[in-house]
């Protein structure tokens, strides 16, 4: 009896045991289960606004024919023109025509004009002219302004002129004074200095009173209305 007694205790005691281990894992799986779940971190990138260069329109008013940026279109007469006839231009006293660096209104360049002393007499001059033109139909145009350097230290007296139709007609204007230094110009062609204005094939200047060889450098070349 006391062995039979003694059987039952420890298979009571046993069951007991694992009862007690079986609740144990079974609390353990429902603390994993009841775990926070791991929130992954999403990273933001902000937008940032595209910077778009500013458009910069031309004006319908005016045409830019030269600001000497793009090289020199220009010529020196020199005697090329004596053999049509034009007695004055025997005595021509151009020399160069050029773009330089060494004076600008805007940006780093000139046109540069530059000439020999000139003596006193009518016609006693120097041109300098340019065929190709960014613009030929000056229609809607009076006036032709740029900037000039008189680096004489002498005035000279400046003029525009210009070559128009097919039978390339002369028209120029009134002349300037150009004292030393600079200074900006305006000629006025709203009624006289420019003929056939639809087709303009030449445009020059004609420098006068020269009485010292010089340069004269000039700046932005534009037509306006």
């Amino acid at each position: 009896p006391i062995i039979l007694c003694l059987s039952k205790t420890i298979f009571i005691l046993l069951s007991i045991i694992s009862t007690l281990v079986l609740v144990s894992c079974s609390k353990k799986e429902e603390k994993k289960i009841e775990a926070e779940p791991v929130v992954q971190q999403e990273t933001v990138i902000e937008a940032t606004e595209t910077e778009v260069a500013p458009v910069i329109e031309e004006s319908e008013d005016e045409v830019l024919l030269d600001d000497a940026e793009e090289g020199c279109y220009w010529n020196a007469v020199q005697d090329s023109w004596a053999e049509w006839g034009n007695k004055h231009l025997v005595t021509e006293f151009s020399m160069t025509a050029d773009v330089t660096e060494d004076w600008a209104s805007e940006g780093s360049s000139s046109i540069l004009f530059e000439y020999e002393t000139m003596p006193e007499g009518e016609g006693i001059s120097a041109h300098f002219y340019c065929t190709d033109l960014i613009e030929t139909d000056w229609s809607d145009f009076t006036k032709l302004t740029a900037t000039v350097n008189n680096t004489s230290s002498k005035n000279i007296l400046l003029q525009f002129y210009t070559k128009s139709g097919d039978n390339w007609a002369w028209s120029d204007t009134e002349a300037l004074t150009i004292e030393p230094g600079i200074k900006d110009i305006v000629f006025d062609f709203s009624e006289k200095g420019v003929s056939n204005k639809s087709k303009i094939l030449e445009m020059g200047f004609v420098i006068y009173e020269g009485y010292e060889k010089a340069s004269l450098m000039i700046d932005n070349i534009i037509l306006k209305k």
